[in-house]
């Protein structure tokens, strides 16, 4: 029954909490860092969380015990009822990207710029592409260097790399010296991880208001590298689940306890899938017992 006002009370105070007086959540003592949270890029999303849900317990008259961080295994916050026991209360929040996502920029950072950096030189004019759901920063050089040796002489083509996990597709885009026009650009998506490069003369690049000198006028010696990453629901699903088994050993199972979890998608109607994917990994782990939470509950701001 308190899950289900609470959903009803967010949904009347659409604006929670920043039409609400934080000095309300605390009379007592505050969450440990807040103000140093809500200033921090990596907490401030984290961090605005748990205080949308305890401003949202506070709307409903209950007041907000929020406790000192003395371990890993503590609660964010408990709601004191009056004449019941406390509900302890674990506020948790899914990474945009991901763990391989951030695996894949990391790799990303180095990959393009070496890899940019051996294909100019050589006038290897190529489109390439490298796909993998696994990644590691580390393969970056040794990455490069296989591809180059496989690119010589090669009109098109695809391998398994010998490196690491990963799958190369490249196609030759022209000779060495040779110019594409930069509609040909347009043909081969940038995506997330992307790098178009060549030389352009300035005086063929429209000079339109509108116009992105990027993509304008004749490119000679166009390079274009591509890093895709596989959407993997079922290593997305570990992540979750790592935070469920967190949030589970913080609330403990000595109480009553909540645990709200901000899926974190930016787009319901377009991520829907990923979604049902998220309800099905948490359904299992809650039918399963492996959660000490009384209750589990998805949001997404």
């Amino acid at each position: 029954m308190l899950i289900r006002v609470m959903s009803l009370a967010l949904q009347r105070h659409k604006r929670i909490p920043w039409n609400f007086d934080l000095r309300a959540l605390y009379p007592d003592h505050g969450p440990d860092n807040l103000m140093n949270r809500l200033r921090s890029n990596h907490d401030f999303d984290k961090a605005v969380h748990e205080v949308r849900i305890a401003a949202g317990f506070s709307l409903l008259g209950h007041r907000i015990y929020w406790v000192p961080t003395a371990s890993d295994r503590t609660p964010e916050f408990a709601v004191l009822i009056p004449g019941d026991r406390p509900v302890a209360v674990e506020c948790k929040k899914r990474d945009a990207v991901g763990g391989v996502g951030i695996a894949a920029e990391r790799l990303w950072l180095t990959f393009a710029d070496l890899m940019n950096r051996a294909m100019t030189p050589a006038k290897l004019n190529y489109c390439l592409t490298v796909t993998s759901g696994q990644f590691n920063s580390g393969d970056a050089q040794a990455l490069v260097a296989e591809i180059v040796l496989n690119l010589r002489g090669q009109s098109d083509g695809s391998f398994e790399s010998a490196v690491g996990p990963y799958r190369v597709d490249f196609v030759c885009l022209c000779a060495a010296g040779e110019k594409i026009d930069a509609e040909v650009v347009d043909i081969f998506p940038r995506g997330t991880f992307g790098v178009n490069s060549g030389d352009r003369r300035r005086d063929l690049v429209s000079s339109a208001p509108d116009a992105d000198p990027r993509l304008m006028g004749p490119i000679t010696d166009p390079k274009m590298i591509r890093l895709e990453v596989i959407d993997d629901a079922g290593q997305k699903s570990k992540t979750d689940l790592r935070l469920l088994k967190d949030a589970s050993d913080q609330v403990g199972d000595a109480t009553p306890s909540v645990t709200f979890l901000d899926v974190n998608l930016s787009n319901y109607e377009t991520e829907m899938d990923e979604y049902d994917g998220i309800l099905e990994s948490v359904t299992n782990e809650v039918i399963n017992g492996r959660s000490n939470a009384s209750a589990t509950v998805l949001v997404n701001y």
